[in-house]
């Protein structure tokens, strides 16, 4: 750790700001903007990638070996820093997290030594302020924090130097306010190693596998943690020295299994202790075993790095898969790391060797673009991170090394283009409730949210949010609306106009009204229509079912006598509908007979004026008679002028004009014989 003096810490220190300023890394890989970053002491932990300050993007959180903690952001800017303890040189230890008061937000928790003889857990909330520290003990080495999920928090210890009498071969319990619950004795745990918790049983209770350290060779454990005990439930020895504990399901029953790295290979049990397989090709004492389905076929891999052979192995149910082991320059010591970096759906595997490189492979052990490559001279004892941690949807390869320096890459280049948002709206008149979906692309980091106005405003990222809008009432909405993508790019405001209509048209009808009219009338039909949204788009007028033109006279003779139907319909632009029906009869009388005489006179049926005109003052005649009371004698003057047309026919009365007038004569009589009968006795003439 000389490094850190005089002319060689000024040497990396150089190194580091021509890696910033140049942004130098391989081909094919983008550096993020605001890394790398140094904390100015060695970096043997684990990160850890979390949101601790709830704002949707994780921190890189970070232990250097100098009871520091860093919390980082996703632009390389700090959130946080602090001192845990007293700033010296003392290992780092991955930092934990935990929720306390429940209100979604997490409390980080650090190990720290104020002195030569302490070691506490300490806790910051997300402003870096230490809200809590926890005395673990004396005089011993404390392994990371673990949490379960009943917010216990495990931390596994071993004796120090001087080394306490008792109580620095086991495990302590804690709960999240400090207060001691238990401790349980099970052996000196391997040093700076974490617990693996989860339930391993599927009894509601959390577990947690534990790394002892024997002379020759190191143990397994598996304990029960409850608040008030630990119970140990099984126990393995390996052979040789454990690099570390996980717990995953290898097989897919719903329940976690325990998977441990060793001299002798890896090897997985199930929760009840029973041996399911081991591999003993990947010597790793060092390196901690990744679960994940890097192949796709719905079952959990393993993936570790050899100490003896410089390689890291991917097992599948036991068996070396398919392009593996693949190579590297130096052995890797930490836990590889598994993400899709390329984009192409597909998981890859990601590592840091203990010289200088680092390296990606797709899920068939060939390596990405761009790797390996070394970013400086310092070997890689934490292992990387990859994780979208800056929410833009595209994965970040973070990793850091020996000398302090925290890196941050991607495969993809970061995008810089907003998405693009379309609407399906028509442009139209509704008639109903709309729905128009805003549908949004985005080819590099993915569309994030997509956000609008129906009121004409201009939309922002606190108006409604979503694909689909939903309109109601009745008018002309202006809907403006963008998408941000996952990277934070906003696309210019659009707007579509949506104009619905749900009332119809109204109808006014002067000509014709309900009531009589005669055989001989001519009438224009009178009437109108409006509608003061969309506007009219037609209307059309109709007798007993036959459309009538636009203003058509209707000549009541062509009607037959009795009622009729006068039908009317409306439409507007968006499809709204309105009728009206007025019904109407046609009467004949002594007047519309008088009528059709003038009638035949005026328009050729009765060529002879003078026969006319003594036709009709034979109507005339009749119709004094008529009222009078002398409705027997208006009848007889009928027939007469009935015999008259008759004998007329074909010489100064037309056959049509003959037909016309002899029916109405007929309809009449007829008419009058009724009303007369109703007096004395009924007279039909021929």
């Amino acid at each position: 750790m000389e490094w850190r003096s005089g002319i060689m810490r000024l040497y990396y220190m150089v190194l580091l700001v021509l890696i910033v300023n140049t942004g130098v890394v391989s081909a094919g890989l983008f550096n993020v903007d605001g890394f790398p970053q140094s904390t100015g002491a060695s970096i043997y932990s684990d990160m850890l990638a979390a949101d601790i300050d709830g704002d949707g993007l994780k921190e890189i959180n970070v232990a250097p070996d100098n009871r520091m903690i860093y919390s980082f952001k996703p632009d390389g800017s700090l959130l946080f820093k602090n001192v845990a303890g007293t700033e010296s040189y003392d290992r780092g230890r991955k930092p934990a997290v935990i929720d306390l008061e429940d209100d979604g937000k997490l409390e980080l928790i650090v190990y720290g030594n104020p002195g030569v003889h302490y070691a506490y857990f300490y806790i910051f909330d997300s402003s870096g302020i230490e809200i809590n520290k926890i005395l673990v003990g004396m005089n011993m080495i404390v392994n990371p924090a673990s949490v379960t999920r009943d917010k216990i928090i495990l931390a596994g210890v071993s004796p120090g130097n001087p080394a306490p009498s008792s109580g620095a071969t086991g495990v302590y319990a804690f709960d999240m306010y400090g207060k001691k619950l238990w401790y349980r004795d099970i052996g000196m745990v391997k040093k700076y190693s974490s617990l693996a918790v989860g339930d391993i049983d599927r009894d509601g209770i959390d577990e947690a596998g534990v790394i002892i350290e024997n002379e020759f060779d190191d143990s397994l454990v598996i304990l029960k943690v409850e608040s008030h005990k630990a119970t140990v439930l099984w126990e393995k020895n390996a052979g040789s020295r454990i690099s570390g504990v996980v717990f995953g399901d290898m097989d897919n029953d719903g329940t976690d299994d325990v998977i441990i790295g060793s001299g002798n290979g890896v090897y997985v049990w199930d929760g009840s202790g029973s041996l399911m397989w081991n591999n003993s090709a990947p010597s790793t004492t060092n390196s901690v075993p990744t679960i994940a389905d890097i192949d796709g076929n719905g079952v959990n891999d393993v993936l570790v790095g050899s100490d003896l052979e410089s390689k890291v192995y991917a097992l599948s149910s036991g068996a070396v898969m398919a392009g593996f082991p693949v190579n590297t320059k130096r052995p890797v010591w930490t836990s590889p790391a598994v993400a899709d970096l390329d984009g192409d759906g597909k998981l890859d595997i990601a590592a840091g060797d203990t010289y200088r490189f680092v390296y990606a492979w797709d899920y068939t052990g060939k390596p990405l673009a761009g790797f390996p490559f070394s970013p400086d001279v310092g070997a890689f004892m934490s292992s990387p991170i990859t994780d979208d941690i800056d929410g833009d949807g595209i994965v970040e390869l973070v990793i850091a090394n020996t000398y302090g320096n925290v890196y941050a890459w991607t495969v993809l280049p970061k995008d810089t283009i907003p998405p693009v948002t379309t609407d399906d709206a028509e442009g139209v008149w509704y008639n109903t409730e709309v729905k128009v979906t805003l549908s949004a692309s985005d080819n590099g980091s993915g569309v994030g949210s997509t956000y609008y106005t129906i009121d004409g405003t201009e939309p922002t990222t606190a108006s409604e949010k979503g694909n689909e809008v939903l309109l109601f009432d009745e008018g002309i909405h202006t809907i403006k609306y963008f998408s941000v993508d996952r990277a934070g790019n906003k696309e210019a405001v659009r707007e579509f106009t949506v104009k619905i209509d749900l009332t119809p048209p109204e109808i006014e009808v002067i000509v014709p009204t309900n009531g009589d009219y005669l055989h001989s009338d001519v009438v224009v039909p009178d009437y109108s229509a409006v509608d003061g949204l969309s506007g009219l788009s037609g209307i059309k007028a109709g007798i007993d079912g036959k459309t009538l033109s636009d203003r058509e006279e209707v000549d009541m003779l062509k009607l037959s006598q009795g009622l009729h139907e006068f039908s009317i319909e409306a439409s507007d632009a968006a499809g709204n509908t309105v009728n009206m029906k007025i019904n109407f009869r046609v009467v004949s009388s002594l007047g519309s007979l008088i009528a059709l005489n003038e009638r035949a006179a005026s328009c050729g049926w009765i060529t002879d004026l003078n026969a006319a005109s003594r036709l009709g003052g034979k109507l005339e005649l009749a119709r004094q008679k008529l009222e009078a009371g002398q409705e027997i004698t208006a009848i007889n003057l009928l027939n007469n002028y009935m015999n008259e047309i008759e004998l007329k026919t074909g010489k100064t009365v037309t056959l049509e004009g003959a037909q016309v007038l002899k029916n109405e004569t007929v309809y009449v009589i007829d008419s009058l014989s009724a009303t007369y009968s109703g007096k004395s006795r009924l007279f039909r003439f021929s």
